[in-house]
């Protein structure tokens, strides 16, 4: 999926060359905008059809794992004022932001409701991204400020699902004033062996007490 203001489905090539190709022809190259809502939605619909096409073959949501890895260079820009400079529409960044999420979580929502296994991974480079943002709307977040970094980040985020024996929810009860320094993941992946791996920090005012209880 390829997507600017607007998304549309492209056939992956055969090659990586072809697609350096066919990402920077004139009809797929960047347009200037980013509207994460038409490339979730236009995700999804990808995803339920090759589903159906699944289903036809008689494979169900078990035998199906869904990795979405999303690429970003900038904020979502989706929501326009009613003001313009230099002859561009402005953007509405607060209201762009509340549309980001809200598909994100509508995407989410919709892979869960499928019964497979997800993973969703975005890999942000440039100084314009939103690391907030990316951070909320996946299970997986990376930062790439180098070339070199790119296959890590496929390794990484891609490898994670391939090689995992499963995903599991995990809740806090945490003493009173205590909270997560960032939202946990409603899922997260177990390694090959059934093991969790996930550091998290905690905001702890001082003279708090109490004990720290894990959900898995």
């Amino acid at each position: 999926i390829v997507y600017s203001d607007q998304a549309r489905k492209v056939r992956l090539p055969c090659s990586s060359a072809a697609l350096r190709d066919l990402l920077l022809s004139r009809e797929n190259s960047p347009q200037g905008g980013t509207s994460f809502k038409a490339a979730f939605e236009e995700t999804q619909e990808a995803v339920q059809q090759e589903l159906v096409r699944l289903s036809v073959l008689g494979a169900g949501a078990k035998d199906a794992d869904i990795a979405t890895l999303v690429f970003t260079d900038g904020e979502d820009t989706s929501v326009k004022t009613h003001s313009r400079r230099h002859g561009v529409d402005l953007v509405d960044r607060e209201a762009s932001l509340l549309s980001a999420r809200g598909a994100g979580d509508a995407f989410r929502q919709a892979l869960r409701s499928t019964g497979c296994t997800t993973y969703l991974c975005i890999a942000a480079f440039g100084a314009d991204h939103d690391p907030d943002q990316c951070q909320y709307l996946s299970d997986r977040y990376f930062y790439i400020n180098r070339g070199e970094a790119l296959s890590e980040v496929l390794a990484g985020g891609l490898g994670a699902l391939l090689t995992s024996a499963g995903q599991c929810s995990v809740r806090f009860q945490l003493p009173n004033g205590v909270t997560l320094e960032e939202k946990m993941p409603d899922t997260l992946p177990l390694d090959s062996e059934g093991c969790l791996d996930h550091h998290v920090w905690l905001r702890v005012p001082a003279g708090s007490q109490g004990c720290v209880s894990v959900d898995v």
